[in-house]
């Protein structure tokens, strides 16, 4: 992904001006194990625990998300997070009242500064796969999502001369609530995600936060 590259340049940069600090490298380590860890507890308690007290609904077979998509970064060594902002939309095919396929595109820009030089990222990732949602009451639906697909990263820093596109595997682990405000309407805050990506033989661990309004269809 663009920010992969980023990463780079950002890191021979500061290489000149301070050495990398292995505390933070394991700060960073700690804080995707437990985050991962979190998502894992949570995917147990909504197929284990939720279906159990689920009630029966009467559910949408088309779901329209569109909304806000920030995504963190833990940059190695530097002690520094990058947050990246964005927009987030996903269509949703309802099976039936708990199983679903969902498509998901989203976008993530930033501009930021390192000792001068500007470097501009671009993230944009093409998503699909199952969805799994329970009814908890009138109002509270629950769900979670598995997503595979790309990330299409682009980035530069021109006072360089360097830029770069790079095409990456992707995965999302994670899910979400949506309140119910009327029949075909629903706020979706917040919805978490582990999003990792496939690039230059490693795995770059991150977390997205969405939040936004959903669309039902088809009752």
């Amino acid at each position: 992904m663009s920010v992969l590259p980023s990463k780079k340049l950002v890191f021979s940069i500061r290489s000149f001006s301070k050495p990398q600090n292995k505390e933070c490298r394991e700060t960073g380590k700690k804080k995707n194990l437990i985050f991962k860890t979190s998502l894992l507890l949570l995917a147990a308690f909504l197929l284990t625990v939720v279906p159990s007290i689920a009630q029966e609904e009467d559910y949408a077979p088309f779901e329209v998300f569109a909304g806000y998509n920030l995504i963190h970064y833990d940059v190695e060594g530097s002690g520094n997070d990058i947050n990246i902002n964005g927009w987030n939309v996903a269509f949703t095919r309802n099976i039936n009242s708990i199983y679903g396929i969902k498509i998901e595109v989203a976008g993530a820009y930033k501009s930021r500064e390192v000792i001068g030089i500007t470097i501009k990222d671009s993230i944009h990732s093409f998503m699909a796969g199952p969805q799994f949602g329970t009814q908890l009451n009138e109002h509270v639906r629950v769900f979670e999502h598995v997503l595979v697909g790309f990330t299409k990263d682009k980035w530069s820093a021109m006072a360089v001369g360097l830029s770069g596109e790079d095409n990456c595997f992707s995965m999302t682990f994670g899910g979400g609530l949506d309140w119910k405000i009327a029949d075909n309407l629903a706020i979706r805050a917040p919805q978490f995600d582990y999003y990792v990506v496939k690039g230059d033989s490693r795995w770059y661990n991150n977390i997205r936060v969405s939040a936004g309004i959903v669309f039902k269809f088809g009752k």
